[in-house]
């Protein structure tokens, strides 16, 4: 059996509320199947006029087990008619923690274009997403990333 296509895509995160943790980025494995469902969801809204569709999803939250850290629950995939993000809900938080939105049509030209096991970064602040990312796959500890120590 074939292996089926699979791009990493890097996406900005952040908290709703400056007191509580949040995550600094958000990687979510994009194949053929997960374009299709945002195809299918974002037809949905056109169809039903609808602004948004929600349906259980959610990335991987980084750096680190930030998503243990929040104990995070309820994990949406929410979609529009032009655009996706991801939100979660911490525990213990009054407060969500999102990832930046990303253009569909901009996510498909990214997939289609970059072969198999590819990372694409698709954040806004790209440089710096992609500095915590690599740096916690070195295994430096994000704190001192942060920092500049």
């Amino acid at each position: 059996m074939k292996k089926q296509k699979t791009v990493k895509v890097l996406l900005d995160a952040y908290g709703t509320s400056e007191y509580g943790d949040e995550p600094s980025y958000a990687v979510c494995e994009v194949t053929q199947k997960f374009i299709t469902r945002l195809e299918e969801l974002q037809r949905l809204c056109d169809t039903a006029d609808l602004t948004e569709v929600r349906a259980v999803g959610s990335p991987e939250w980084g750096p680190g087990n930030i998503d243990e850290e929040l104990r995070l629950q309820n994990g949406e995939l929410v979609v529009s008619s032009n655009s996706f993000w991801f939100t979660d809900y911490p525990k213990y938080g009054e407060y969500t923690i999102e990832t930046g939105i990303c253009i569909i049509s901009a996510l498909k030209e990214a997939f289609d274009a970059n072969p198999d096991d590819a990372l694409v970064n698709l954040a806004e602040d790209q440089e710096a997403v992609l500095e915590l990312y690599q740096a916690e796959l070195e295994g430096n500890s994000c704190d001192e990333s942060l920092s500049g120590e």
